[in-house]
């Protein structure tokens, strides 16, 4: 379960809206029972996206938005196998998370 991987959205009532969510928690914290991660949206659902907040990435062709404002603890035990990775996406990721905690 490594920083930056994506999972099928454990929440069934919640997967129409966001079908994945991604960890983005630091690999260093594994010991920990939950998981911060964010939900990702199809940008084709989406209204404008907040630019520095809500990174756009790719899954399988497809385009998706990270909504970080919407971050939340995870239990670790419900997320089920990765599905995808979003390491490159790392700056844009990490940067988000800045802007949303410092406003910078």
């Amino acid at each position: 379960m490594a920083q930056f991987d994506i999972y099928r959205n454990p929440n069934p009532g919640a997967r129409k809206h966001a079908p994945y969510v991604v960890n983005l928690q630091s690999d260093h914290l594994v010991h920990l029972a939950t998981r911060l991660c964010a939900p990702i949206k199809s940008i084709k659902t989406s209204s404008r996206p907040i630019e520095g907040l809500m990174p756009e990435i790719e899954i399988d062709g497809e385009r998706f938005l990270i909504l970080m404002q919407e971050i939340a603890a995870v239990p670790a035990a419900i997320l089920g196998a990765r599905t995808a990775s979003a390491v490159r996406y790392r700056f844009q990721l990490v940067s988000a998370v800045d802007l949303l905690i410092s406003g910078i």
